[in-house]
């Protein structure tokens, strides 16, 4: 009887190599490089545990999150959504070109403390440079002068009046920050893939379409 070649051999547990047993030991589970094998094995099981250990710790602090501490978790994924309708802009401030490697902010017109309602609405939010967004405090008198340059009065009026009157303060319920949350990445990784530079007129209008589609105005 012709014997096959993997007769006699177990198979490694770790490396998935096959070898020979000592002392035809059939239970043996790793082979010749057996305290290499079982190092990775026993990191492999002590990583695996830390990722669970992680995620379950995780999903216990989401349990118990308070209002602000969604808000915040919220907040970065509605300002990189800002940043990418507004690709290859300039800052909405100051007017200063924003290159690749220029640090740039999602920045409010509205300040959250002034009107807590308008904290994710995107026609409130538009790319600007860290200068202006930190350290001159948010450029209010910039923000005024470049969006009328930009988009003309009657947008600006628009953003400055019109949707303060419309979205009235009320608190976000946290059983919607989930979903929004899931939404916001998905927005995200699709103007990724899309990689567009937009024009001014576009701008807006994405702007109403996304605040649409992640409900922002019925709140």
């Amino acid at each position: 009887m012709i014997q096959s070649k993997n007769s006699g051999t177990n198979k490694c547990g770790c490396c998935k190599e096959r070898f020979i047993p000592f002392h035809n030991n059939s239970l043996q589970k790793y082979c010749t490089k057996y305290d290499a094998c079982i190092k990775a094995t026993v990191d492999k099981a002590v990583l695996a545990k830390q990722k669970k250990e992680k995620k379950e710790t995780a999903k216990k602090k989401k349990e118990i999150m308070s209002h602000t501490e969604w808000q915040n978790e919220l907040q970065p994924f509605i300002n990189k959504i800002a940043r990418l309708i507004d690709k290859n802009s300039y800052c909405m401030m100051c007017k200063i070109p924003l290159p690749p490697t220029k640090r740039k902010n999602g920045c409010h017109y509205h300040s959250v403390g002034a009107n807590n309602s308008l904290r994710f609405n995107l026609i409130n939010i538009w790319i600007g440079c860290h200068k202006c967004n930190g350290e001159n405090g948010g450029n209010i008198n910039g923000f005024d002068v470049v969006i009328r340059e930009t988009y003309g009065n009657e947008f600006w009026e628009y953003v400055k009046f019109d949707i303060v009157r419309l979205h009235p303060i009320i608190k976000l319920p946290i059983y919607e920050f989930t979903k929004l949350i899931t939404e916001a990445k998905l927005i995200i990784s699709q103007l990724e893939q899309k990689n567009k530079v937009y024009t001014i007129e576009e701008r807006v209008n994405l702007r109403h379409q996304l605040n649409q589609r992640l409900g922002i105005y019925k709140f």
